[in-house]
């Protein structure tokens, strides 16, 4: 039986949603990374992305996001 208070995601998926050329983005874990890219290019909602995915993967996480 599953515990109606779990929120089970599926995320095999995820690729096709993200830009490919941000896919570095996902992969690297230095504290600080900057996204680089003309107007449109999906900086911050790449970020963004990240963010979600990464809180939602890990049992803790903190986030400092910062755009000009």
């Amino acid at each position: 039986m599953s515990d109606p208070n779990v929120l089970t995601i599926d995320l095999t998926d995820a690729l096709k949603f993200m830009n490919p050329h941000f896919y570095s983005l996902y992969s690297d874990d230095h504290p600080l990374q900057v996204a680089v890219g003309g107007a449109n290019s999906s900086k911050s909602y790449t970020v963004a992305q990240k963010v979600i995915l990464k809180t939602m993967l890990s049992k803790r996480s903190r986030w400092l996001a910062i755009r000009k």
